[in-house]
């Protein structure tokens, strides 16, 4: 990812590969330290997605019910590009 406007270059979700209307998401949370400005903290992400993750860092959101139902199996059945 470039130092651009992140909103510009990819519409596909970074957790759950699903191709929508998307937002931007912080990997590390803003309120956990997390950069509000560095390019390289910043994803794609589906509302869905990020209203999921919230204010939890990849690893806690990887643990949820959420991720295992949505993410991880849309990615083991290949249905992320």
């Amino acid at each position: 990812m470039s130092g651009t406007n992140v909103k510009e270059e990819r519409k596909q979700c970074e957790y759950c590969g699903i191709i929508t209307f998307f937002t931007e998401d912080h990997v590390v949370p803003r309120s956990k330290g997390g950069s509000r400005r560095a390019w390289n903290n910043k994803v794609v992400a589906c509302r869905p997605c990020n209203l999921a993750k919230g204010d939890l860092d990849l690893e806690d959101f990887k643990r949820t019910k959420y991720w295992q139902v949505r993410c991880a199996s849309r990615r083991f059945w290949g249905l992320v590009i």
